[in-house]
């Protein structure tokens, strides 16, 4: 029957059993050859719906780092409820089947000999190889339901435990995304005017050099102009006199 094991990989065991048990019921009847098959995969990792969507950068923070005895105790964990899956299916003449090998270990050292008894005190029960391989498929089966639902498991936990700070980071990301439009507003808003600044500065640089030039040029030419007044003057007064 299934027990948890303490073995570091529990379903080892059985994953060889499933091998085992199916090379040695069509060993008479050679398959022909074929490409290698891929693994079976594994059920799908849930991804989190709640990925922001918005072009704004986001900071994420790096995963964190598990300490070997806290995934030793997460796979036995997962383990456990495995095996429990599996023992749910009942599947009573692989479990016998399982249960005479583990039994005839000592007795009958030779795997290939003591599964070949196994069968055999199974059939003068009649439990066809097909029965029991039936059984092995309420085994998968059972295993692949309970990945199903441990992927819908997922979602739900990552909704309740995320799900409000998700919508945080959305409001908060279209929020900064909403600034960094005003802020750019305000940046062109803000060259526009220092174009009109420099524009006016110099328009002034200009008209206060053409003043400069204007108020050079009067410097020099007023006492020219003063010294000939006063030439005339002068000369005007001498004949007065």
């Amino acid at each position: 029957m299934y027990k948890v094991p303490h073995d570091p990989n529990p379903l080892a065991k059985d994953c060889l059993v499933f091998k085992n048990l199916k090379s040695l019921l069509f060993e008479d009847v050679p398959d022909p050859p074929i490409a290698a098959a891929s693994p079976a995969a594994a059920p799908a990792a849930a991804v989190s719906p709640f990925t922001p969507t918005t072009g704004a950068p986001v900071f994420r923070a790096p995963p964190p780092t598990i300490d070997p005895a806290v995934h030793a105790e997460i796979d036995r964990g997962i383990q456990t409820k495995l095996l429990e899956a599996v023992s749910a299916a009942n599947a009573t003449l692989y479990n016998e089947l399982d249960d005479f090998l583990d039994t005839m270990a000592d007795a009958i050292p030779d795997e290939g000999m003591r599964w070949r008894k196994a069968l055999e005190f199974q059939a003068k029960k009649g439990h066809t190889p097909q029965l029991i391989l039936l059984d092995v498929d309420k085994c998968i089966g059972a295993l692949e339901e309970h990945g199903r639902l441990f992927s819908k498991n997922v979602e739900q936990q990552l909704k309740d435990r995320v799900g409000s700070r998700v919508q945080s980071v959305e409001t908060l990301t279209g929020q900064i995304a909403a600034k960094q439009r005003e802020l750019e507003a305000l940046q062109n808003e803000i060259r526009a005017l220092e174009d009109r600044r420099n524009t006016d500065q110099a328009a002034i640089s200009t008209e206060q050099a053409k003043v400069e030039r204007v108020q050079a040029r009067f410097s020099v030419v007023f006492p020219i102009i003063m010294n000939e007044v006063k030439t005339q003057r002068a000369k005007l007064e001498s004949f007065v006199k």
